[in-house]
């Protein structure tokens, strides 16, 4: 429910926004971009172990775009890393199984996507596509007997979709807004369960990741 909300109130924003925005320039091709966003839940701890009750991690994002045109086509590429706001942590054990205590995950994404885009009254444009992200992914671990903590690294390619809308600002610059839904895990990478001794623990990139920033076309 919170992310249906989520993605609606970007959507929205969105639509406003293009109501009072300016004409395009002529000619857009190619553009360059910087912008913030955010993340819920990230390493989708929330479906990691459906026995136990998680305050999830949350991060900031910080990254840059860029935006290729052809025809009504377009071609998405750029880099993103996180800024931790707040560990995740385990809040209630019924079963007293879970070893974790705390943890952090954090990586660089290298997301590309292709797609279509379509042209708003000249104002702006509304763009989706699919594609890959790759993820140079590390998490630390906290358990909670000794508060020892396990470091733990994979590279991760994942699949999903974009959608976005820009508003022009000047015939040259425009502000975005995004959401990009990438499904895509590690295989095992650490034991984390009272239970058994074999790992379980996968560093799982899973989730909705919501962009604003501004994008200045260069030709």
């Amino acid at each position: 429910m919170k992310r249906t909300i989520a993605r609606t109130a970007c959507l929205l924003a969105a639509a406003a926004i293009v109501a009072t925005a300016r004409p395009a320039r002529a000619a857009e091709t190619f553009a360059a971009g910087v912008h913030g966003g955010f993340q819920h839940d990230v390493g989708n701890f929330a479906a990691y172990n459906p026995a136990v009750e998680v305050d999830p991690e949350n991060t900031f994002l910080l990254g840059a775009s860029f935006f290729l045109n052809y025809g009504r086509g377009f071609f998405r590429f750029g880099f993103d890393t996180t800024i931790l706001f707040n560990r995740g942590r385990i809040i209630e054990d019924p079963g007293q199984v879970e070893r974790i205590n705390r943890y952090a995950i954090n990586y660089t994404a290298l997301p590309a996507f292709i797609g279509i885009r379509f042209d708003i009254f000249d104002r702006g444009a509304v763009y989706l596509g699919a594609g890959a992200t790759y993820f140079l992914a590390s998490g630390r671990i906290n358990f909670k007997s000794t508060d020892a903590e396990e470091e733990i690294t994979a590279n991760i390619v994942g699949y999903g979709f974009i959608l976005g809308g820009q508003i022009n600002l000047t015939r040259n610059a425009c502000l975005y807004l995004e959401w990009q839904y990438v499904s895509g895990r590690s295989q095992a990478l650490l034991n984390t369960s009272a239970e058994y001794t074999w790992y379980n623990l996968a560093l799982d990139m899973t989730g909705n990741r919501y962009f604003l920033g501004c994008r200045y076309y260069l030709f």
